[in-house]
């Protein structure tokens, strides 16, 4: 399937029995700067800057009124990300986020967003290396976010810049 003149792969069914339907969908794709442009950056207040390619992955299932998410996004050597003036960096390796979000009403579950890197071991095997996990949970209350007992963690040393982006001005007005 083309979007627009992206290639976007789909796999999954939609049953539509009863007042909530029940789905399983797939989808992925490769993003490149163009596309990124075009397909995500009108609906943010800051630009998401890609550099090179990305390929995004990700699965939704459930019903409406409560679903399961998984975000996959891999950046390969050569490539990077910046958003609000926070580079990923490490642009030699190969890089990924992945996510599993559960929605409920009007809640998000984040069960893990986990940015790692890959480094190769002495037999040249990718192994990854992680370097901030998050979990906690967000809703909306009164058309504001609240967040929910949200956790960074790193289990691995982390450059300080991931955490530059939590306290820029714009963030905390």
């Amino acid at each position: 399937l083309l979007y627009g003149d992206i290639p976007v792969y789909f796999d999954g069914f939609v049953q539509t029995q009863g007042s909530n339907p029940e789905f399983n969908i797939f989808a992925s794709t490769n993003l490149s700067e163009a596309a990124c442009d075009k397909l995500i950056n009108p609906y943010l207040q800051y630009p998401l800057l890609l550099t090179g390619e990305a390929t995004v992955k990700g699965r939704i299932k459930g019903r409406m009124n409560s679903y399961l998410t998984y975000l996959t996004l891999v950046l390969n050597e050569g490539s990077d990300l910046s958003f609000m003036g926070l580079k990923l960096g490490d642009v030699r390796q190969k890089r990924e986020i992945s996510s599993k979000i559960r929605f409920a009403s009007d809640s998000a579950y984040i069960d893990y967003i986990r940015y790692f890197k890959y480094i190769l071991s002495q037999n040249n095997r990718e192994t990854p290396y992680d370097l901030i996990n998050v979990k906690g949970s967000a809703r909306l209350h009164k058309g504001s976010l609240v967040l929910n007992n949200l956790k960074f963690i790193t289990p691995n040393p982390a450059p300080v810049r991931f955490l530059n982006i939590m306290f820029k001005k714009s963030l905390i007005k």
